[in-house]
C-alpha cells in the first residue's frame, strides 16, 4: 500500500545566518528555543504517486520517500525526494541532541548558501521547508530536494572492481567536497551512501544530506580537517572488504599519491584545508607481499622496506 503524504504548510525560516536554535558545534548547547519561523497554507505543491525511497530496519534520523510534485504555477509533474524528520524513528542514544525543526531549518540554511552549486548539480535542487500530513497526522516537518537517480559511490566504484577508473568518481567527490567548504558549510556528513553517481556517462557525482552541517569556522584556509579526513577514511572504507583488511588502506594510499602526482594543479589538490590529507598519506610499507597481489598491485610492494619496517618495530619491542 502507498503511503499517505501531503502537503500543508510551506515552512519559512530565516536564512540569512546560521539556525540560531542549533549549536554552533558539537560540544555546545543551544543558543535559543527553536520555534520562530513563519507558515503558509496557500499556494503549496502537491505530491504525487509517493513511494518509499529508502526502507529502514532500524531508528534514523529521517525518513525519506519519491515523489512527484506540481507546482502551484506549472501542470509539469517533477520527480523528488521528500524528506521527512520523525522523532519517533531518531536514534534513542541521542535523543534531544537535535530536533526536527533544527533539522529543517540547517537544511535550509546550507542549501541557500550552496545555491549556484544547485545549478552545477554537485548538490540536488531544493525545493524548501514544509510541514507534512500522514495517515498519522500532521505536524510532521520536512524538506523536499530534487530526486538524484543513481548508484552510492561505494556500489559503484565496487562494480568497477579492481580498475583504477573509479579515480574520477573519487576525484569528483573530493572536488565537489572542497566547494562546498568554499561555500562556508562545515561538519559534513561524509559517506558513500551520501554520494549519487549518475548513470549516465560520463558519471556525475552529486552530494546529499546536509542535517547536520556546521559553518565553516574562519577563513577556508585554516579550517579544520576533520571533513577532508572524513573523506580520506571513507576512500579507505569504499574497499575495505572485511573489517581489518588491508585493500582499502593500500587502494586509499594509491589514490592520493595519484591525484598528488597527476591532479596537483586542481584547486582542491593546492588548497590548505586537504594538506591533512596528503601530509598523512604515507605508504603502508608494514603489508605483506600477498596482500598487495591480493589487491591487484604486486608492483607496489618493496620487500626490503617491508623488511625494514619490522626489523624497527622488533626493536622498539625490546626496548
Amino acid at each position: 500500500m502507498s503511503p499517505t503524504l501531503a502537503i500543508i504548510r510551506r515552512v519559512k525560516y530565516d536564512i540569512s545566518e546560521f539556525p540560531s536554535c542549533a549549536p554552533m558545534d558539537y560540544e555546545s548547547e543551544p543558543r535559543i528555543p527553536s520555534e520562530k519561523y513563519t507558515a503558509h497554507e496557500s499556494d503549496l505543491p502537491i505530491l504525487r504517486n509517493v513511494a518509499r525511497l529508502i526502507h529502514y530496519n532500524g531508528p534514523s534520523w529521517s525518513r525519506v520517500y519519491k515523489a512527484l510534485i506540481l507546482m502551484p504555477d506549472s501542470d509539469q509533474l517533477i520527480p523528488v525526494a521528500v524528506k521527512l524528520y520523525q522523532e519517533e524513528f531518531f536514534p534513542s542514544e541521542d535523543e534531544g541532541a537535535e530536533s526536527p525543526n533544527e533539522l529543517a531549518w540547517t537544511e535550509s540554511w546550507a542549501y541557500s548558501k550552496m545555491e549556484d552549486l544547485q545549478e552545477l548539480t554537485i548538490v540536488p535542487k531544493f525545493y524548501g521547508a514544509f510541514e507534512f500530513s500522514n495517515e498519522n497526522g500532521g505536524g510532521i516537518l520536512g524538506i523536499i530536494t530534487e530526486l538524484v537517480r543513481g548508484v552510492n559511490l561505494r556500489d559503484y566504484c565496487r562494480g568497477l572492481g579492481r580498475e583504477r577508473s573509479w579515480y574520477d568518481a573519487i576525484r569528483q567527490t573530493a572536488s565537489s567536497i572542497h566547494k562546498i567548504l568554499l561555500h562556508g558549510c562545515a561538519g559534513l556528513d561524509i559517506r558513500a551512501a551520501n554520494v549519487i553517481v549518475s548513470h549516465a556517462e560520463p558519471a556525475k557525482i552529486t552530494i546529499i544530506d546536509f542535517a547536520f552541517v556546521r559553518p565553516l569556522e574562519g577563513s577556508p584556509s585554516v579550517a579544520k580537517p576533520s571533513d577532508t579526513v572524513r573523506f580520506g577514511n571513507m576512500v579507505e572504507e569504499i574497499f575495505q572488504r572485511q573489517i581489518g583488511d588491508s585493500f582499502g588502506l593500500i587502494h586509499k594510499w594509491l589514490f592520493i599519491r595519484e591525484m598528488s602526482n597527476e591532479y596537483s594543479g586542481e584547486e582542491w589538490v593546492r588548497s590548505p584545508m586537504w594538506v591533512t590529507l596528503f601530509d598523512q598519506n604515507v605508504k603502508p610499507v608494514h603489508i605483506a607481499k600477498d596482500e598487495w597481489e591480493a589487491a591487484g598491485v604486486p608492483g607496489e610492494y618493496n620487500d626490503e622496506e617491508y623488511k625494514n619496517y619490522h626489523r624497527r618495530a622488533q626493536k622498539r619491542n625490546r626496548m
